[in-house]
């Protein structure tokens, strides 16, 4: 196009505005605008009433604005019915891509007066740069795993800047428009949210449904938002669950207490809106990554005094599913509650940890074991977030497993503590909400919770009652410490099991990790036998390192 062609097509534009403006469509205004809608006409290939729609719509967002059906009929001073008949014009450059239908706030989304258009911004950019009219191809959409496809296509070529923000908007919003009798859409788009919001839900499920477990959404943010302000809100309000994608349970993130590490999934909420359009989600996908298999624990022989012996005993017969079933109907026919709540105390080292993995192995159930030191946030009120939020994936996951998996506390010393009386800084208040947001998910909890701590002198009266069962750990007596030492390391002698236990009252824990620096002198002495000092030698540092490094575990001590 030639630069006179260019400037007569922005002066034909911006005398048909001015000419109609309060023309009340009269014939004769229309007649004396025929050279101009010719210009436009040839441009657009389209009818002289679609190129005058054209016109008015485009001057209009030039002056930064989008046209509403109202600003169009005010403009031409008719009324809203009179519009309504014209509207077959509109209609026509919006099925040819050069206008974007847009809806409004309404719940009557279906009405012509909710509407707003914008002209297509490769037909806008190409009348300011001079160029012809751009040619959009079709491309055929039958579903909703086409559309999200599509939708994706167009964010990935924002990503990679082969279209702008603005351009990615009109594409998007197009396409919902175009197709909100899909079933997932219409799903969506019943919550009213945002272009930024809806995309997000969008680009994530796309992610997967093609295979990924959880996605780290930092580019799509970077190209959904024009401005770093914009950003930084958005992913702030993802961060903190005010944005509606996450209040209202659309998406769910994983959290490693960084803000640039969020990872989203879609929730089961959303799956389930997949499922109405046929779309599943692959239990690869929508597993819970941090759950682990009965069958990849590892067996353990370990040693219990007699009291410990009988609650542990009881407690795994109670963990077989037809014990457990039976004991859930039991006290749900009595309305008790049917949570199974254990906690583990005593010393480190005496096998607390191991006997929730032994547990979960011999009753064939899936642990979800929990580090602490995670909910335990920089970001200020992300703490309780978490805390409540593992809670809430649990018990979408267990809905997805035979038997009910075990969630797993370990070291709680942290959360369990006696609360924190004095309030005059914002952590401690931040403590005190975390164990009264655990207290209230505690309250209310469906499944089988384990616990382990090493200072129940220490523990928050109001957790006393949420805890079933409690069950204290000892150090090994005598007799146990020589089978440990027994099974641990079997070449010594019934006088050296019998003196290695006498002399030193160690946990199991702990013997363990003088076997463990046995195995690292005999491979790197290979041709030396570590002889019987040498491992009352490493008796002597354990206790030794233990009784300079014990401290008690609290919010400031890393677990």
């Amino acid at each position: 196009m030639k630069t006179t062609q260019k400037n007569q097509l922005l002066v034909s534009i911006q005398t048909i505005f001015e000419k109609t403006k309060n023309s009340e469509l009269k014939p004769e205004v229309i007649s004396s605008l025929k050279k101009e809608l010719k210009v436009i006409s040839k441009y657009l290939n389209c009818s002289s009433k679609e190129a005058m729609y054209f016109a008015i719509i485009l001057n209009t967002n030039f002056s930064g604005e989008s046209a509403s059906f109202k600003d169009i009929f005010e403009h031409l001073n008719i009324s809203a019915i009179e519009l309504i008949q014209e509207f077959d014009y509109i209609e026509q450059l919006i099925s040819r891509n050069y206008l974007i239908r847009k809806n409004g706030r309404s719940r009557h989304l279906d009405l012509h007066t909710n509407k707003y258009f914008i002209v297509h911004s490769k037909v806008s950019k190409a009348i300011m740069n001079g160029h012809d009219c751009p040619e959009f191809k079709t491309s055929t959409i039958d579903s909703t795993i086409d559309l999200l496809e599509k939708i994706n296509d167009s964010i990935q070529h924002c990503i990679d800047d082969e279209i702008t923000t603005e351009e990615l908007r009109g594409e998007v919003e197009k396409l919902v428009f175009d197709y909100n009798d899909f079933s997932f859409i219409k799903s969506i788009n019943a919550f009213n949210l945002s272009f930024e919001e809806y995309t997000f839900i969008y680009f994530i499920a796309w992610k997967q449904i093609i295979g990924t477990d959880s996605v780290v959404p930092n580019q799509f943010i970077n190209a959904i938002t024009e401005t770093r302000r914009e950003n930084v809100r958005f992913t702030q309000s993802l961060f903190n669950g005010l944005n509606p994608v996450i209040s209202n349970n659309l998406v769910e993130y994983d959290n490693s207490g960084f803000l640039n590490d969020l990872e989203f999934q879609i929730s089961d909420k959303t799956i389930k809106f997949l499922e109405n359009d046929n779309i599943f989600i692959s239990a690869a996908t929508s597993k819970n990554n941090d759950a682990i298999k009965p069958d990849a624990i590892a067996g353990k022989e370990l040693f219990y005094n007699d009291k410990e012996n009988e609650q542990l005993s009881n407690l795994k017969e109670l963990l077989k599913e037809e014990k457990f079933a039976r004991l859930t109907e039991r006290l749900k026919s009595k309305n008790l509650p049917t949570s199974l709540n254990v906690l583990l105390y005593g010393g480190p080292g005496t096998g607390k940890t191991e006997s929730v993995l032994q547990l979960a192995k011999s009753s064939g159930r899936e642990i979800i074991k929990i580090d602490i030191s995670k909910t335990k946030s920089k970001w200020f009120g992300d703490s309780e977030k978490l805390i409540k939020n593992i809670f809430v994936k649990y018990a979408d996951y267990a809905k997805k497993c035979d038997l009910a998996p075990i969630l797993f506390f370990n070291e709680a010393d942290a959360i369990l503590s006696k609360r924190n009386t004095n309030h005059d800084s914002s952590t401690r208040q931040t403590e005190n909400a975390i164990q009264n947001i655990l207290l209230e998910e505690l309250e209310n909890f469906e499944g089988i919770f384990f616990a382990t701590t090493n200072l129940a002198g220490n523990l928050d009266s109001a957790f006393e009652r949420r805890f079933l069962f409690k069950i204290e750990f000892s150090n090994p007596i005598l007799e146990q410490r020589k089978a440990i030492w027994e099974s641990k390391m079997p070449h010594l002698s019934s006088n050296e099991y019998y003196q290695l236990s006498e002399k030193f009252e160690l946990s199991g824990g702990q013997i363990d990790n003088i076997v463990r620096k046995y195995e690292i002198q005999t491979l790197l002495f290979e041709d030396e036998q570590v002889d019987f000092n040498k491992i009352i030698a490493f008796c002597d540092e354990e206790v030794k390192g233990f009784r300079q490094n014990s401290t008690s575990i609290g919010f400031n001590t890393k677990l």
